[in-house]
């Protein structure tokens, strides 16, 4: 638990006190599936209000559309969910019978 796990988030970390076992394997997916919610509502659907609501003014140093700069936050988003669920699959075919990293 901390920061010496390169592969585990700082907020997500302390859940992973379920070793191994099929639980894991949930906790795991759960992990995944919290994290495309989050992508989905904040980033995408917040991401493309903003987006919409900023395309009507115009930067001083650039002159363009603050719309372009905010478009990156729906598009990350949707890259998350993709990588979400890549992620949620890999998870459901690892090996989590022993503790430690899980085995491809």
């Amino acid at each position: 638990m901390g920061l010496a796990d390169s592969t585990a988030t700082l907020s997500v970390d302390s859940l992973g006190v379920i070793k191994d076992g099929t639980a894991r394997r949930y906790l795991e997916v759960f992990i995944d599936a919290l994290s495309f919610f989050f992508a989905g509502v904040v980033m995408v659907y917040g991401g493309i209000s903003i987006t919409k609501l900023t395309m009507i003014q115009i930067t001083a140093s650039l002159r363009i559309s603050m719309g372009w700069i905010y478009i990156i936050v729906p598009i990350a988003g949707l890259l998350i969910m993709v990588f979400s669920v890549m992620n949620a699959a890999d998870m459901l075919h690892k090996d989590f019978s022993e503790p430690g990293e899980a085995k491809v």
